[in-house]
């Protein structure tokens, strides 16, 4: 108990020496800035890494702050997790630190129905906030609840170096974890090489229902994670190695995409690169149901067409088996870098990094690196790309778009210039939002809310995806998948699209648990009708 007030003091002091800079831009092209702030202490570096959004336009950003010495930190220690939840008017309803005596962070956050969070990232701590710490640093998995506060946490790891990178939420309640293991013992019970990807399975209450390691014999990692449309696990991230599970790598780094079944069971591997380095930082599901990769390399053979200076932004689309459609890289002569991919409403994905470059694609450096946004389409056309920055160092982290079509982005700032003001040379985590691109139109569109439905909705999902249908005649649209009858990938299509479907109004069609209104309860409601 006496550590959690100490907690609460410190968050205090944090919030007070908050700097907010809102800034209201009417732009109607994507990219413009429409809201922009910063937060962190005046000395020590605060960065943001992930971020989440809600359809009640509720934003929850995860990160690490390391805090200067003016702060009491009691029980915390060298960095702490980060997170701050912000409303629609981006405005902060909370924020928390947590962590132990040593370095702590989180890289990814999910938003749960019922209000809270799920976090994930690494500790280094045995004590504070961390709960069953094993040594060397291990993956921690924080439960928040909707006031911020930790309801369940749980250090997984043995006794060598684990770390946490990416979650998934399943319509049970349940979650996937990914990440990298070189631990042998503990939590993870199988270990191919000198790390391998890891991923664990949790339920509901966090209880460990599998977890499972994927490599060869030489260092492999898991970055991002997602749950397909057609019930499945697809994780992507880096292999060194050229045996074991892994098949196809050519050099010291590939990108390495791994597709498993619910029970951790392995479908297929790709690797993808060229002579030099290639890491893989986010996977995401498109509209069509093929599998859209961002990575970062330095090849310009192999797998890649070009390569345009020292590092390029490299996306890939590839088939639901993990068939290549096209590889395209983005980048000019100088170090170009992609963190994280958001589906579009145009079938292609928005991408979030920085760019170093003056020339070749992205042009408008304000000076070192900015953060870079922009977006493809489905055939990997640049539709568009806007450097945000001043004359420092800026860097985007994560992109999500919101139920307005607007872009959240996190990352961290050290400018005090151009799109940015107020001093942040030490590095300060940054929330910006921005335009986003119109959804192409559907017609005609889905019923209005007061309008019961009597017949399937005519217009395909987010525009361009599946169409549902009624199969029992009882006026819901069970069948979010469009195949004709109810299972258990119509969840998951409708998490998915939920954000999509809120936006058109159709409450009654969707609403599975009968309150009157379409929130994310709805998704649980589905999935318990038709496993009845």
């Amino acid at each position: 108990m006496g550590e959690r007030i100490v907690l609460r003091q410190i968050t205090l002091i944090l919030f007070s020496l908050m700097v907010l800079l809102p800034v209201m831009v009417c732009g109607a092209s994507p990219g413009d800035i429409l809201k922009n702030q910063v937060l962190g202490l005046p000395d020590g570096p605060e960065w943001g890494y992930g971020l989440d959004t809600s359809p009640d336009g509720n934003t929850t950003v995860c990160g690490v702050a390391y805090p200067d010495q003016s702060v009491d930190l009691g029980s915390l220690g060298n960095g702490d997790v980060w997170v701050l939840r912000f409303n629609a008017d981006n405005a902060i309803v909370w924020e928390k630190l947590f962590g132990g005596n040593e370095t702590d962070y989180a890289l990814a956050v999910r938003n749960l129905p019922d209000g809270g969070a799920a976090v994930i990232g690494t500790t280094g701590s045995y004590n504070g906030d961390v709960t069953g710490y094993h040594g060397n640093g291990d993956m921690w998995f924080l439960n928040i609840g909707p006031d911020g506060n930790i309801r369940w946490d749980q250090a997984f790891g043995g006794s060598l170096t684990d770390e946490g990178s990416d979650l998934a939420l399943l319509p049970d309640g349940g979650y996937i974890l990914c990440g990298y293991t070189m631990s042998a013992d503990g939590y993870s019970t199988r270990q191919f090489g000198e790390g391998d990807l890891w991923l664990i399975r949790l339920d509901q209450n966090g209880t460990v229902m599998w977890q499972q390691t994927y490599g060869g014999s030489r260092r492999d990692s898991g970055t991002s994670v997602i749950l397909t449309r057609d019930h499945s696990i697809v994780a992507c991230g880096n292999t060194n190695s050229t045996d074991g599970m892994v098949s196809g790598n050519r050099t010291s780094s590939d990108v390495w995409v791994i597709k498993t079944d619910l029970n951790g069971t392995l479908l297929w591997e790709r690797s993808f690169g060229g002579s030099a380095l290639d890491w893989g930082h986010s996977v995401v599901e498109l509209a069509s149901g093929d599998l859209m990769i961002a990575a970062v390399t330095a090849s310009g053979d192999g797998d890649v067409e070009m390569n345009h200076g020292a590092g390029d932004i490299w996306l890939m689309r590839i088939t639901p088996d993990g068939t290549p459609v096209w590889m395209h890289t983005y980048g000019g002569s100088f170090s170009d870098n992609v963190w994280k991919l958001e589906p579009s409403p145009k079938g292609g994905a928005y991408f979030v990094g920085d760019s170093y470059s003056v020339d070749g694609q992205f042009k408008g450096n304000h000076g070192e690196s900015d953060l870079l946004i922009g977006e493809v389409d489905g055939d990997g056309n640049l539709l568009w790309y806007r450097q945000i920055g001043g004359s420092s160092v800026d860097r985007g982290s994560w992109v999500k778009r919101t139920g307005t079509g607007s872009l959240m982005i996190t990352g961290m700032t050290a400018s005090s210039d151009g799109d940015l003001s107020g001093a942040h040379t030490s590095g300060d985590l940054w929330l910006v939002e921005v335009e986003g691109s119109p959804a192409h139109p559907v017609t005609p569109s889905l019923p209005q809310p007061d309008t019961a439905p009597s017949k399937p909705p005519v217009g395909p999902l987010g525009g361009d995806g599946p169409v549902p249908t009624d199969p029992d005649g009882d006026g819901r649209y069970e069948d979010l998948n469009g195949n004709g009858r109810m299972d258990l990938q119509d969840p998951t299509v409708f998490f998915t699209y939920f954000s999509w479907l809120q936006s058109q109004g159709n409450t009654s069609a969707y609403d599975f648990n009968g309150n009157g209104a379409l929130d994310l309860s709805d998704v649980q409601a589905l999935f318990t009708e038709i496993q009845s």
